[in-house]
């Protein structure tokens, strides 16, 4: 049984979310509010989770589209790069929690969590990730439906083909 359309979705629906309200958090009505990374960080952690498993599930079943080759390799290519940017995000926000736990003891943590989000550097990220995210969706519609089932996965279809 195909696992993969099953697993995919829901993580897509989260990371694009996530990377949203990172984008968001650039802006000065959302630069101060604290709530807004424990809420981030609910989307992206379950999100990045869900992408390892579409990831091994989409690996699984490649081996089925040998008509389509080319495709399927620059999918996988673009969901190993999406699946790998939002899991180093993780890593990131993990840092940041340790951060806040051992302030005192570890300033290379709290000095590695200023540099990542005090430049802006997990936006960028989350950006990169999201446009990722958008390119390998646009792949694997192209890869079941075909390039005109939209004109967003035609555009998608036609710069990488």
């Amino acid at each position: 049984m195909n696992l993969h359309p099953f697993v995919v979705h829901f993580p897509v629906a989260l990371l694009i979310i996530y990377s949203l309200l990172e984008f968001l958090s650039l802006f000065p009505f959302f630069k101060k509010k604290l709530w807004l990374k424990p809420v981030k960080a609910w989307f992206l952690f379950p999100g990045a989770l869900g992408a390892i498993f579409g990831l091994l599930t989409g690996n699984a079943i490649s081996g089925e589209f040998i008509n389509i080759n080319d495709l399927v390799e620059k999918h996988k290519f673009f969901a190993f790069v999406t699946t790998w940017i939002f899991c180093i995000i993780v890593l990131f926000y993990l840092i940041d929690f340790l951060s806040d736990k051992l302030e005192k003891n570890a300033r290379w943590i709290v000095k590695t969590k200023n540099f990542l989000f005090d430049r802006h550097i997990i936006v960028l990220l989350a950006i990169f990730g999201g446009v990722s995210l958008l390119i390998t969706g646009a792949l694997g519609g192209a890869i079941v439906r075909g390039p005109d089932v939209d004109i967003f996965v035609r555009i998608i279809y036609d710069l990488l083909f």
